[in-house]
């Protein structure tokens, strides 16, 4: 039971803290670029997103939705919210048609407490695609927590999802290498080099004390309150029958690409990237590496995967 909290933990680490994402003032060691929680979603809303409500087993959700063109859902990791994938909105709104929910227990969705197993989130993420495109296949995009829950609802909804696309997707076991409950600054600074990488911004003394705060007030231990052994991936990843790719910041030090590898091989039809110079959550750090890769994907014909990048050139002469 104590490995599989600790990787449950994994996907409950508050990527919203790790982000530098709290309502304080922003570090200097953070760029302004990274947005506090209410700007993300106001910056949602600059792109043409709507925000509403969809009801769900658990609760009322919070969901915003625009664009154009085949449907897209991006699913947040634990301690996110829907404005985490603000910096890719803009260029995805301009060909998908986009639906975004804040995951139960998250943002603006309910419920305010009691457990928060991973089969409740993808049943949630069920209740929002009946909604928002009834009838319809969708492609599912997860960040950690948000890869296992689209996973989850693939396994059990293949004739719903057209692929899905794996950030750092967490859901099997592992050991990690940091505390994920940093009580701390110095574990606070560990646990994000290891989620940001070391190409990202480092926190400061004053960062590092917002994320032990975060993470103390945030979604894990409801999480682990929820676990069950059956909704780990090692359980259904044999029954995902839908082309999965996993994009992996290549200094991801929380979720190693290795841990990536090794889901890819528990599922039928997995191809595995890896994203140079990025961490654990490419959509906030390194935006700039994820989007062409996630364009290419989503790009690709129904039941295919894109093609892999052309190796360089070999230099004249050889």
């Amino acid at each position: 039971m104590r490995r599989i909290v600790t990787v449950l933990l994994a996907a409950a680490i508050g990527v919203c803290a790790l982000a530098a994402c709290g309502g304080h003032p922003r570090p200097q060691a953070v760029p302004a670029l990274v947005m506090a929680p209410a700007d993300r979603r106001a910056a949602l809303a600059d792109a043409g997103l709507r925000a509403e409500t969809v009801a769900a087993p658990a609760g009322p959700l919070r969901v915003f939705t625009g664009g154009r063109g085949p449907t897209v859902v991006l699913v947040h990791g634990s301690g996110g919210q829907a404005g985490d994938w603000y910096r890719l909105v803009p260029a995805l709104a301009s060909r998908y048609t986009l639906v975004i929910a804040d995951l139960p227990g998250h943002g603006e969705s309910a419920p305010a407490e009691g457990p928060l197993p991973v089969s409740s989130l993808a049943a949630a993420l069920g209740a929002v695609i009946d909604a928002k495109s009834p009838g319809a296949k969708v492609t599912l995009v997860g960040n950690s927590l948000g890869g296992w829950v689209s996973l989850l609802y693939a396994a059990e909804h293949p004739e719903r999802v057209e692929r899905v696309v794996g950030i750092d997707s967490s859901g099997i076991y592992a050991p990690l290498p940091v505390s994920l409950r940093p009580s701390n600054r110095d574990e606070a600074k560990r646990l994000a080099l290891a989620v940001r990488g070391p190409s990202a911004p480092q926190p400061d003394d004053a960062e590092a004390d917002l994320i032990v705060a975060f993470i103390a007030a945030g979604p894990a231990a409801r999480l682990v309150a929820g676990l069950r052994a059956e909704d780990f991936l090692e359980h259904h990843a044999a029954e995902v029958r839908v082309p999965v790719d996993l994009l992996w910041g290549e200094e991801d030090g929380l979720l190693v690409p290795d841990y990536g590898r090794k889901l890819g091989a528990l599922l039928p039809d997995a191809r595995f990237r890896l994203l140079p110079r990025c961490g654990h959550m490419g959509q906030v750090w390194c935006p700039e590496t994820l989007l062409p890769a996630l364009f290419e994907v989503l790009a690709a014909a129904p039941g295919t995967h894109a093609e892999p990048p052309a190796p360089p050139s070999p230099p004249p002469g050889l």
